[in-house]
């Protein structure tokens, strides 16, 4: 079986850790590459051709949809897992082209569960938001 190359980014530097510390539990799954600066994520994407990235951001963040935008173009098979504080920017970045939208809140009860749900091209969102 092949493994599932991840590129995680994230600006805050304990939940950088943490998803980094989760994503290494998961079976199948190498992390290629991880930032904790956005700016660097393209780049890493380049160079890395992962399979899928995590990338976590604040809903005062007004670059994401930028973000998401500048990925979907270079890697159009790139699944895109995007993590924000609520949900006032799900639908932009559902727009720009993410592939789950979850809240930082769920993060621990469903990352694993947005990163299979996208591997096989279904789109996920929180069960916050949901319900």
């Amino acid at each position: 079986m092949k493994s599932y190359r991840l590129v995680i980014a994230h600006e805050n530097e304990m939940l950088y850790r943490s998803i980094r510390r989760m994503l290494g539990q998961l079976p199948g799954t190498v992390i290629v590459g991880h930032t904790m600066h956005l700016s660097q994520l393209p780049e890493l994407i380049k160079t890395e051709t992962p399979d899928g990235v995590v990338v976590g951001f604040f809903s005062s963040n007004h670059c994401a949809g930028r973000i998401i935008d500048t990925l979907r173009q270079m890697s159009p098979e790139l699944k895109i897992v995007v993590l924000f504080n609520d949900a006032t920017e799900m639908d932009a970045a559902f727009q720009a082209g993410a592939d789950a939208y979850l809240l930082h809140q769920d993060l621990n009860i469903e990352l694993f569960s947005a990163i299979k749900i996208t591997q096989s091209g279904t789109r996920y969102i929180s069960s916050q938001i949901q319900s």
